[in-house]
């Protein structure tokens, strides 16, 4: 009989792998996950790992009124080819920051070959997928049944967000999977808890363009709208990547601190679909410095609303993200390890 299980006590390990999309990720000290030999995730959501379970229905003449469900190969309902997914949220550093955009930006993430190993994440030009995660979460101690785990995976969508009330910056991480297993030993995982400083809403510098602006808060997505392929088989053979997609929002004040960047800037924007700079930053822009994160994206206004907050009258403000062939979404991170990215 399984004991209590509450929040604290379960785990969860994320790490990569470049061989194949069939390889589980061994998570020993050679995991590279949040640092090297250090694949635990401190999640706050607690997510659920779906095996992605789909039926394939069809109704067939059979004499009765209710379905038929048999292990006989004719039966009115089919086992689909699993798609397992998970969503996974956490307070945002340089070093998951790193895990994120690899999974989801593939061969557009690149690393300088010297310290403090900046990355960059630009457009990737392949479809194909250069690397692979597994995500495995420990329900009660490292030999239970109850433990599971989902292979192969890609991250189809990354959001960023904070605010000047919450403070910490939250990622929301959307994985994609190939298969699921609902029993793993983790008794030989390599557990060291990463004790790294996580990026505050405090210590952030908001641009647009060269403007230094307050804002009360923001939130970018992006996704890459993978697919995943089957074929004969019973799993999933590959994932693909598709065009990527940039979307978000801030709220600014009618005093944002730059004469150049008032409410009415931001109709003008609208109305004539300027694009403009977006960037948020913590420590260097572009990254230079251990610990640096600088998201640059270029951006267009899809909306502009007047809004209250906290007694004061600002604008919630939507873009996307858009090429203007000068300038597209650079962003720059460095976390001071090697990863042979």
């Amino acid at each position: 009989m399984a004991g209590a299980s509450v929040q604290y006590e379960e785990r969860y390990f994320l790490g990569v792998q470049t061989t194949a999309i069939t390889t589980a990720v061994a998570f020993d000290g050679s995991t590279i996950g949040i640092g090297t030999g250090e694949p635990a995730l401190k999640v706050t959501n607690n997510p659920s790992l779906n095996p992605g379970v789909e039926f394939v229905q069809q109704v067939k003449a059979h004499g009765q009124s209710t379905q038929q469900k048999s292990a006989a190969a004719n039966n009115e309902i089919q086992l689909h080819i699993p798609k397992p997914t998970t969503s996974l949220e956490f307070d945002l550093n340089a070093n998951n920051l790193t895990l994120a955009m690899w999974l989801l930006l593939q061969g557009g993430v690149s690393e300088n070959a010297i310290s403090p190993f900046v990355k960059t994440a630009i457009p990737y030009t392949s479809p194909v997928p250069i690397v692979w995660g597994s995500i495995v979460h420990e329900v009660e101690s490292a030999t239970a049944g109850e433990n599971a785990a989902i292979h192969g995976c890609i991250a189809s969508s990354l959001t960023i967000a904070s605010d000047a009330t919450s403070q910490s910056v939250k990622a929301t991480l959307e994985l994609m999977g190939r298969s699921h297993v609902d029993t793993i030993d983790t008794s030989s995982f390599t557990t060291v808890d990463p004790l790294i400083d996580v990026l505050l809403f405090k210590n952030m510098t908001a641009l647009l363009d060269a403007n230094a602006v307050d804002i009360e808060s923001f939130s970018i997505t992006m996704v890459n709208n993978a697919i995943s392929k089957w074929y004969h088989g019973t799993a999933i053979t590959k994932h693909l990547l598709n065009r990527i997609g940039i979307e978000g929002e801030f709220v600014i004040p009618r005093d944002s601190g730059s004469a150049n960047e008032d409410e009415n800037e931001m109709l003008i924007k609208l109305k004539a679909l300027t694009d403009f700079l977006f960037t948020v930053h913590w420590g260097n822009s572009p990254a230079t410095a251990d610990g640096d994160v600088s998201l640059i994206t270029n951006a267009f206004i899809t909306g502009a609303e007047k809004i209250e907050t906290d007694g004061e009258l600002g604008y919630s403000v939507s873009f996307e993200g858009a090429d203007d062939l000068t300038n597209d979404f650079s962003w720059t991170w460095a976390d001071n390890l090697d990863r042979a990215i």
